[in-house]
């Protein structure tokens, strides 16, 4: 039975009056999923009911306990209900409870230190499944100079995770973070919102979930309501996703789940967990090193470096497997080898904690893509080794040596594909990333077939060696026009080329737009390649095939464009690859040199009068 009115020591006793209203509130649940695997992280509990109990809104409802100076105790039994009520839906042990802490409640007269873990005990549920959100929108004392804050401090001191919520929305941005030390940070979802159409949202979340990586702080997208959300979010390394796209906030913990795979399969995200070949070689090469548990006192985490000689350091992690961080034995060193250290470890007096040695350390899930693996090694020169998690957990190291050989036998399989001339990705990857354009059904695609018009006169008169200048030169101006806009860029072979842009960059028109302007460059550029009177002239002398003389304009290029809209329901990649081929063909009739069609088909929709 609940006794929602008992505090702990020194803390007010609630009046009826709020005894009432804290009866009217309840809570309702909303899963925090990894992004890799649908996985269940945890559960934020939001408060709900605050009508009922007689408030506008739910900031209203704690704004007046505040007033009143009973914030504090209104809050401790307020984590009671919530654990009482996250314990009913029987999640799995290794599943945190998200709870929002009002920054002033700290600032209660009754705060006092204790009584959250003493409330947990009663539970028998660990400090380490306890996650507190702590909100950027409000601030957080800050003293200039000091180590940290002190009252997360003491909650991270007990194990707690702390988590900084709204994270860019507020000011203090950056050095709330440094200070705050979070295990994890949640993005304010005015970031994530239409974060596929907006570069520069995508570009800020992508630099922003580096660096926390690279201070070993995991992060969760939250606000995400769309399929197309939720994969740029995946894509750039979020950890963790929360919102509607998941799941609406329920108050019935029957309709809660330790997974949501299936949710994220019917959504078309393919759960393809990195490549399995990049997973494959991050696996392979990983160190399983022993771990230190995080409440072992300092003198005992010694033992590790005697037990396993070539250690230099160790993981350390909590009681969930979760990393907190690595210790160096150059650190533990320092107090033993100083005057009366070993007997001032030994000493049950003192306070110094192993969470005071261990140092934060880079952090990546085993499904991330590899380049964001070699991103945060690369800027983080510091870090001897990264840490890799798997669902949040501890799951080896990754050193140094060990990157450098995936980074080899990756730019080795990259190397035998390569077009020998301008070390473009040749069909095999080509092909690959066709199918992956057209399997995905949360992004729109551009795909574009490009060849030379007249090459082959050029060829027999001027020579392959010039020939294979001017395939270098359009290779280089596609490489210059289409870099900023993460597209690929493929070399068949000879002079026919491909791109696939995805469709966040622009809308349609706008990429055609962009796309002529890269054909008109080219159409410039070469010229040089012909003496001056053949320029003048605008065109040349020479056999076509069937051995007569014929004028032949000078070099041009035409493409055959395929877009391809995530709401296409027959997708086959067969069809696109000949739909590509014939287009490039009805493209030298366009006067545009462009011929251009959606799947599904839009008819005159977006078509130019001589496109196909």
């Amino acid at each position: 039975m609940e006794n929602l009115g008992s505090t702990g020591d020194g803390m007010h006793k609630l009046s009826f009056l709020w005894l009432q209203r804290l009866s009217q509130v309840y809570f309702a649940f909303q899963p925090v999923v990894n992004s890799f695997t649908g996985q269940t992280y945890g559960f934020e509990a939001l408060l709900r009911g605050h009508e009922a109990a007689g408030f506008t809104t739910i900031q209203a409802f704690f704004d007046a306990a505040a007033s009143e100076g009973v914030l504090y105790s209104l809050d401790m039994s307020l984590r009671e209900k919530a654990l009482q009520a996250f314990l009913k839906i029987g999640a799995p042990e290794t599943v945190h409870l998200f709870y929002n802490l009002d920054n002033r409640l700290l600032e209660m007269p009754d705060y006092s230190p204790g009584n959250t873990v003493e409330l947990l005990g009663r539970y028998g549920f660990p400090t380490e499944r306890m996650c507190f959100e702590v909100s950027e929108r409000f601030p957080v004392a800050i003293t200039p100079g000091q180590s940290g804050i002190p009252v997360l401090n003491s909650y991270r001191e007990q194990h707690f995770n702390i988590a900084l919520d709204d994270y860019g929305s507020g000011y203090a941005g950056l050095q709330l973070l440094y200070q705050a030390a979070p295990s994890i940070i949640k993005i304010d979802r005015f970031f994530i919102t239409d974060i596929q159409t907006d570069a520069r949202k995508k570009l800020f979340v992508e630099k922003l979930v580096e660096t926390a990586h690279i201070m070993g702080v995991s992060v969760i997208a939250e606000g995400v309501e769309t399929a197309r959300e939720f994969s740029v979010c995946r894509e750039i390394g979020c950890d963790f996703v929360q919102g509607f796209f998941i799941q609406r906030p329920q108050a019935d913990p029957a309709l809660l789940c330790s997974e949501y795979r299936e949710r994220l399969l019917e959504a078309g995200s393919e759960l393809r967990q990195a490549s399995s070949r990049t997973r494959m070689l991050l696996a392979r090469e990983l160190d399983i090193m022993r771990t230190i548990p995080v409440d072992t006192p300092v003198h005992q985490a010694l033992a590790i470096f005697r037990d396993f000689p070539g250690y230099r350091f160790a993981p350390v992690v909590n009681r969930l497997n979760e990393v907190m961080g690595i210790l160096h034995e150059q650190d533990v060193k320092n107090y033993v080898y100083s005057p009366f250290g070993l007997s001032l470890l030994q000493n049950k007096s003192c306070s110094l904690f192993l969470t005071d040695l261990v140092r934060k350390t880079a952090l990546v899930d085993i499904n991330s893509r590899m380049n964001k693996v070699l991103d945060v090694f690369a800027a983080a020169p510091d870090s001897e080794v990264l840490v890799v998690t798997e669902n949040g957990c501890y799951a080896g190291v990754l050193h140094s040596r060990s990157l450098i050989r995936i980074l080899h036998e990756t730019k080795l399989e990259e190397a035998r594909d390569q077009n020998p001339l301008t070390k473009l990705p040749g069909n095999v990857l080509i092909q690959e990333y066709l199918s992956e354009c057209v399997q995905d059904d949360t992004e729109d695609y551009l795909l574009v077939y490009f060849d030379f018009d007249n090459f082959k006169p050029f060829n027999d008169l001027y020579g392959f060696r010039q020939g294979d200048r001017v395939i270098k030169l359009f290779a280089e101006l596609l490489q210059k026009s289409w870099r900023l806009s993460n597209a690929f860029i493929g070399h068949i072979g000879g002079d026919d080329f491909v791109v696939g842009i995805r469709k966040e960059v622009g809308d349609w028109p706008v990429l055609l737009a962009k796309l002529e302007g890269s054909m008109r460059e080219f159409a410039g550029d070469v010229q040089a390649f012909y003496p001056v009177q053949t320029r003048a002239d605008g065109y040349v002398m020479a056999k076509d095939r069937n051995g007569r003389m014929k004028k032949f304009s000078l070099l041009t290029v035409s493409a055959g464009v395929v877009g391809i809209r995530h709401d296409w329901k027959d997708r086959n990649p067969d069809l696109i690859s000949i739909k590509l081929a014939e287009l490039k063909k009805k493209a030298k009739l366009c006067s545009n040199h462009i011929a251009f069609q959606t799947f599904p088909v839009e008819v005159g929709k977006y078509e130019h009068p001589d496109r196909i």
